[in-house]
C-alpha cells in the first residue's frame, strides 16, 4: 500500500492513495486514486473510504487521523500531530531515502513492483544498515527505526515476499535501471564472484572453483558496473561451475536484452581468450581487458618493446610506470566473406616496485611447488611444475625425482613488474587505458560489500524463488551502500569514517512522538549535520544544529 498523497481541488486539498494493477497486453500498469478524505487546517480527516482501510492499510498511508472514542488531539498548523507516543531512529532512514530518491530507485521499484516495493525497499534499508543481518531480525530492528513501509514483515511474510519476485519483474526493472543511467554510453565493468551455499536444493549449486576458497559447493553470481556512478546496473546469476571466460557471449545477450546494444566493457583478465576477443572486435563493442604476461603475444611484445620502454619519455610520473603500446593484428570473420582484419592495441607496464613484489611472490611460490615435490604430495597442476622444474617419470607418469628448471625460472623473472591491458580504441593513450581499468577496483570492493556486509558469502536458502528473491534484495541494498562509498569517496568523508562507522553515527539521529502533539527531532550534531548535508538530505529547519539553519533568529540584547 503507498503513502497517502494531496491534491487541491477547487481550493481544498483532498487525500488520496494511488493503486497500480496490471493491464493485459501493456508493458506498464494502469494507476487507480482512491480519494481517502481531506485536509482541514492541517488536520487529516478521513471519509468512509479511509475506514473501509484495514488497519495495515491504513497504518502505510502515514496519516493520523481520530478514532471514534479516543480524546480529541488538538490541532495544530504546520506539524501533524500523532495519536501515539514513541520514540525511533530516523537518522539512517532518511540519509538511504534521500539516496534512493537521487537514483530514482523508490520509482522504478514502484513502477515495477506496484503495492510489493515498499516493503521490498524497507527490507533493503535493513539489509543495509546492518552487517550481515539474517531477514528474521527485521521485527526487532521494524520496532526501533522508521523505514518505507512503516509496519513490521515478520519472517514468513518476508519469505512470501520473497518467493513472489519473479524473474520477468527483475528483468523490467533491470531495463528501467539501464535506461536511468543511460550506462550504454559509458563504461560498463564486468565481474564475477562465487557464492557459496550450504544447501543441495538450488538447481545451480554444483562444485566449481571457489573465489574464496570455501570447501562447498557454490553459484556464481556475475555482475555489471556502471564506472561514472560505480553503481551496479545489471546482474545474473551461473552455475557455480561456469568459469569466466565462457560467460562472455551470453553476457552480451542479456545486455543487449535489457537495452544495451554497444556496450564499453572494463574485463578482468579472467575473460581473455582470443575467441572472446574476436567476437568483441566483431560485433564492434569498445573494451578494456587485462591479459595475464604468460600468453605468448604479450611475451613476444614484452620482448620487442623492452629496452625501448625503459626510458625518461616512456615514464608516467603520476603512476610511476614504464609504458608502451603495440598494436595486435586480429582476423575477424565476416559472414559472406573472408577473414576481415581488424586491429586491438596492447599496452604494456612495467613498474619497480610491482617488480620487487612479483619476484618475492613467484620465489614463495616456486619454494611451494618445491615443498610439495620433496613430500610427495603434490597437489599443483603438471604444467605449472614444468615451468620451474625438470621432472623425472616413471613408466606409470608419477614423478620420482626433479631438479630446477634454470631457462623457465629466468623467463619467469624476467615478467616480474611488466602487467599488460587489451583495448579496442585506439585513441587512448596507456594513462587513459590504466585509469579506465583501475576504476574496475569499485567492483572488488562491492562483491567485498555484498559477501562480507550484506551476508551472501555462504547462503542458506533451500527453494530457488527464495534465493532469487533474496539475492535482488541484496542488489538494491547494494545499489543504496555503493553509492554512499561514491559520494565518502568524492568527499572528506572517506578520510574520517568507513562505511560502517558513518552509518553508525547518522543512525543514532532520534525523532520523537508524543500522544495529541507534534513531534521533534533529537539533538543533532556536527558531525552528523555535516554527513547529513554532504548527502544533502532534506530536513526541516529546526532539525538542524543552528549553525547549520538557513533561517536563523537574529540575536537581540538584554536591556
Amino acid at each position: 500500500m503507498p503513502k497517502a498523497r494531496t491534491q487541491k481541488i477547487k481550493g481544498t486539498p483532498y487525500v488520496y492513495i494511488e493503486r497500480s494493477f496490471r493491464v493485459p497486453g501493456q508493458s506498464y500498469p494502469g494507476h487507480k486514486r482512491t480519494y481517502i478524505g481531506k485536509m482541514i487546517d492541517d488536520a487529516f480527516v478521513p471519509n468512509a473510504k479511509f475506514h473501509a482501510l484495514t488497519d495495515e492499510e491504513k497504518q502505510s498511508t502515514g496519516l493520523s487521523w481520530q478514532n471514534a472514542g479516543e480524546p480529541s488531539a488538538p490541532i495544530m498548523r504546520g506539524r501533524p500531530v500523532s495519536l501515539q507516543g514513541k520514540r525511533e531512529f530516523r537518522g539512517t532512514s532518511h540519509l538511504f531515502s534521500t539516496i534512493c530518491a537521487s537514483l530514482s530507485l523508490d520509482a522504478d521499484l514502484e513502477r515495477v513492483f506496484t503495492d510489493r516495493a515498499e516493503k521490498m525497499l524497507s527490507l533493503a534499508f535493513y539489509l543495509a544498515a546492518n552487517q550481515d543481518a539474517p531477514l528474521y531480525g527485521f521485527s526487532h530492528w521494524s520496532r526501533l527505526h522508521d523505514h518505507p513501509y512503516g509496519n513490521d514483515i515478520p519472517s514468513p511474510r518476508s519469505s512470501e515476499l520473497l518467493g513472489s519476485i519473479t524473474e520477468d519483474e527483475i528483468q523490467q526493472f533491470l531495463s528501467l535501471r539501464v535506461r536511468r543511467f543511460q550506462a550504454a554510453s559509458g563504461w560498463l565493468a564486468v565481474d564475477s564472484t562465487s557464492v557459496s551455499s550450504y544447501s543441495q536444493g538450488l538447481s545451480l549449486v554444483t562444485r566449481g572453483r571457489n573465489k574464496d576458497h570455501l570447501p562447498l559447493e557454490q553459484i556464481n553470481l556475475l555482475m555489471v558496473f556502471d564506472q561514472d556512478t560505480e553503481v551496479p546496473v545489471f546482474y545474473r546469476k551461473l552455475r557455480g561451475n561456469i568459469t569466466d571466460v565462457t560467460t562472455l557471449d551470453n553476457t552480451m545477450h542479456d545486455l543487449k536484452g535489457i537495452g544495451i546494444d554497444h556496450a564499453s566493457l572494463v574485463l578482468d583478465r579472467g575473460y581473455y581468450s582470443e575467441e572472446n576477443v574476436i567476437h568483441l572486435l566483431k560485433r564492434k563493442h569498445s573494451f578494456t581487458l587485462g591479459t595475464k604476461v604468460s600468453v605468448n603475444f604479450v611475451k613476444d611484445a614484452i620482448s620487442e618493446v623492452r629496452d625501448d620502454m625503459m626510458s625518461y619519455g616512456s615514464y608516467d610520473q603520476t603512476k610511476r610506470l614504464f609504458h608502451a603500446s603495440v598494436p595486435v593484428e586480429y582476423s575477424v570473420p565476416v559472414r559472406g566473406r573472408g577473414p576481415n582484419v581488424r586491429y586491438a592495441y596492447l599496452h604494456i607496464y612495467f613498474g619497480k616496485e610491482k617488480e620487487a613484489d612479483d619476484v618475492a611472490s613467484l620465489m614463495k611460490r616456486i619454494a611451494a611447488l618445491q615443498e610439495q615435490l620433496e613430500s610427495g604430495k603434490v597437489s599443483a597442476r603438471r604444467s605449472e611444475l614444468k615451468k620451474y622444474f625438470n621432472l623425472t617419470l616413471d613408466a606409470n607418469d608419477q614423478i620420482t625425482g626433479y631438479h630446477e628448471n634454470p631457462k623457465g625460472v629466468n623467463e619467469a623473472i624476467r615478467r616480474c613488474g611488466f602487467f599488460a591491458l587489451l583495448t579496442s580504441e585506439k585513441h587512448l593513450d596507456s594513462s587513459r587505458v590504466l585509469s579506465i581499468y583501475r576504476k574496475k577496483d569499485a567492483v572488488e570492493k562491492a562483491f567485498n560489500n555484498l559477501k562480507d556486509r550484506l551476508s551472501l558469502k555462504r547462503t542458506r536458502c533451500s527453494r530457488d524463488d527464495n534465493f532469487n528473491g533474496k539475492v535482488f534484495l541484496q542488489f538494491l541494498a547494494l545499489i543504496i551502500t555503493s553509492r554512499i562509498r561514491k559520494v565518502m569517496k568524492d568527499s572528506d568523508l572517506s578520510s574520517a569514517f568507513t562505511l560502517r562507522s558513518l552509518l553508525n553515527e547518522v543512525d543514532v539521529i532520534e525523532y520523537f512522538t508524543y500522544r495529541g502533539r507534534a513531534g521533534h527531532w533529537g539533538e543533532i550534531t556536527e558531525k552528523q549535520a555535516n554527513i547529513l548535508m554532504t548527502f544533502e538530505v532534506d530536513l526541516p529547519d529546526e532539525a538542524w544544529p543552528k549553525k547549520y539553519r538557513k533561517n536563523k533568529k537574529p540575536q537581540t540584547r538584554r536591556g
